[in-house]
């Protein structure tokens, strides 16, 4: 063993190459604490989502709800904007509040969420850097200082630019005076789900499947014939029976819903109504009873806001067992089950008590795999200037855009290079902001077509309850899975202090920004100043990182909660 005496003392030159010293670790360190300062600064930051303002985009203090009928998972938010709610919904106890909620799914009413836990809001990763040589492009998602609070960061989306003319108008955008459409990427981050065929209830002996086979028979053909469509699991298998009459079956999309609802639905009695209808509608002779059943003594029409429920089916059958009276109070029942699509928001619960809107703007999204490499796959969309067809051709590889029959098409491609058959081909196709479009596997297939603006206040126009989204094929054995049905946000006009009743100008550094979430979003629509100036820009969101979900651990009859990781929730921000 060799002493300090039997040798010399070593100097710093003569250290071995592969030992640090204390000196340059501790030199290490502070660049390492100096480059982390400057990327925080310049570059990165980090930020936590605690309102539901761009839900369900991004998420703020909410609950993780899984409906016990069609086990589909939704959100509901435990906190939002004072755009509506005045503020009350801030001195709200967010961790004991008891709520009963609707699925947005399968619509099962009156789930308990009482003792369901509150999840943290998304932590975004925000580049700082991301607007220091440009502006913002609309419909990007910006962070950004209150100018009010410059310590608070809000995030919403960008729709406005400086100097533009911004009106709000019947759930869309308009620029000076235009109407403005999104791109497929812009219609995604935007879209919210309607249904999910992969979450049909299964245990509910009433409920009506969305999705159901109709038939368009020729007078010559045989109407007992088998179908080319059956079920297969969540999805559905087509092998061709009749050659001869091609989309003469189709899957057609109903929006059944189990209770609630604003619609009107009408039937005509072909005789005066029973003589006690006036009690069950009437029962104290003098103030008229809340009901959803009206009945009008002239006309002989018998009408029902809403869902009809089976306890008023039965009220009214029992008036009367003439069978062509209970067939007609049969129809209102199962008519009153088939809802127009509206703006209803699940993520706000029952504080989202505004009268709903019909929605024209939809998107429908399915994995079709084409088992033969052959025949011709087409969807339509219902819209009220007409009907679009895609036909997607998987032997010529092509896709065609075709309205209303024409046998000209609107749009005529190849499909994208980058279209692999081998696990299906994902079709999308939407109508969100009068425009067309189609995308395979997420590559855009056609331009999109714009279809003309609609004169007057969309919202009003007559929405078809049926067949508004269906699908056909021939010439091939194909499969139909991932069947998804999503709808475009609608901004609501909220307090309309801007934008709304009459067009905002914006200044040259000024922004108008809005929320996803339209009826509970404080934005530009309701601020006292309308505008987000260019200086007080942040960053871009590009990243949801570090999500968690409640986590409950019980010892000794005691429970104990705490954050978990939840990895399912890490996802890129577009």
């Amino acid at each position: 063993m060799e002493t300090d005496s039997e040798k010399p003392e070593p100097s710093e030159h003569d250290a071995p190459r592969d030992s640090i010293s204390l000196r340059a670790l501790v030199d290490i360190a502070v660049c390492l604490v100096i480059a982390v300062i400057l990327f925080r600064t310049f570059e990165v930051e980090g930020y936590m989502i605690s309102t539901g303002s761009m839900a369900p985009c991004l998420l703020g203090f909410h609950r993780q709800v899984v409906c016990p009928s069609c086990r589909h998972e939704f959100t509901v938010g435990a906190a939002f904007d004072d755009s509506v709610t005045g503020g009350s919904a801030k001195a709200q106890d967010l961790q004991t509040a008891a709520r009963i909620v609707r699925c947005p799914n399968c619509s099962q009413p009156e789930i308990d969420i009482s003792d369901v836990p509150v999840n943290q809001g998304d932590q975004l990763l925000v580049h700082k850097a991301a607007y220091l040589f440009r502006l913002p492009n609309r419909w990007e998602i910006i962070v950004f200082r209150n100018p009010y609070e410059p310590n608070e960061a809000y995030v919403k989306r960008l729709i406005g630019l400086p100097g533009e003319s911004v009106l709000v108008r019947a759930g869309d955008v308009l620029i000076n005076g235009k109407l403005q459409r999104k791109d497929l990427d812009s219609q995604r981050s935007t879209r919210i789900l309607v249904y999910d065929q992969e979450f049909e209830p299964r245990d509910d002996q009433n409920w009506r499947p969305r999705w159901v086979l109709t038939r368009q028979e020729p007078r010559t053909s045989a109407s007992n014939r088998e179908p080319s469509w059956k079920r297969s699991g969540s999805g559905f298998r087509f092998r061709p029976v009749d050659t001869t009459t091609p989309n003469s079956e189709w899957v057609t999309y109903r929006h059944w819903i189990r209770s609630g609802g604003e619609h009107r639905s009408v039937v005509s009695l072909n005789r005066d109504a029973p003589n006690g209808i006036r009690d069950v509608l009437n029962p104290d002779g003098a103030v008229p009873f809340a009901t959803p059943i009206e009945y009008d003594f002239n006309s002989r029409e018998l009408a029902c806001r809403g869902v009809m429920s089976a306890q008023w089916l039965q009220r009214l059958q029992a008036l009367d067992r003439d069978i062509q009276f209970q067939q007609s109070v049969r129809d209102l029942f199962e008519q009153s089950h088939r809802a127009p699509i509206t703006d209803g928001y699940a993520y706000n619960g029952p504080e989202d008590e505004r009268t709903s809107v019909p929605i024209l703007d939809l998107m429908v999204s399915m994995n079709v795999h084409f088992t033969e490499s052959s025949g011709q796959f087409v969807v339509e969309m219902w819209h009220p200037t007409g009907r679009f067809q895609c036909h997607v051709d998987a032997e010529r590889r092509s896709i065609q855009l075709y309205q209303d029959g024409k046998t000209s098409p609107l749009r005529a491609e190849d499909w994208p290079a980058e279209v692999d058959t081998k696990d299906g081909v994902v079709i999308e196709m939407s109508l969100f902001d009068h425009r067309v479009s189609v995308a395979l596997d997420g590559w855009q297939a056609v331009n999109p077509w714009d279809i003309p603006e609609p004169i007057g206040d969309a919202g009003k126009l007559v929405v078809d309850r049926d067949a508004r989204v269906r699908f056909a094929a021939h010439g091939g054995t194909l499969l139909v899975e991932s069947l998804k049905l999503y709808r475009d946000v609608y901004y609501t006009p909220g307090r309309a202090r801007h934008a709304v009743n009459s067009a905002y100008v914006l200044g040259p550094e000024e922004m108008f920004v809005l929320g996803d979430n339209s009826p509970v979003s404080s934005d530009s629509r309701n601020w006292k100043e309308p505008v987000v100036n260019q200086r007080l820009l942040i960053g871009k969101p590009f990243l949801v990182h570090l999500p968690s979900r409640p986590g409950k651990l019980k010892v000794g009859g005691v429970e104990r909660r705490f954050r978990i990781p939840d990895v399912s929730r890490i996802r890129y921000i577009h």
